[in-house]
């Protein structure tokens, strides 16, 4: 397999098709999309946010990137 694995909570459609291929692949999890989306979740989505932006204000990179690579 050229990926070992991959984790999922996005698709370019959503709800994602019962026939998409990527559902029965067993390297595949998949979640809803709305997986950490909690109001118990909420004040520490809002605190990375404004963490990384404090961080970027101050020419740091940010705690998470996501490169092209």
């Amino acid at each position: 397999k050229e990926i070992w694995g991959a984790g999922l909570d996005v698709f370019e459609i959503e709800p994602v098709e019962a026939d998409n291929p990527l559902l029965t692949m067993d390297n595949v999890v998949v979640a809803p999309h709305v997986a950490g989306k909690s109001w118990e979740s909420y004040p520490r989505r809002v605190d990375f946010a404004f963490s990384n932006m404090q961080r970027v204000w101050r020419g740091e990179a940010p705690e998470s990137v996501v490169t092209e690579d």
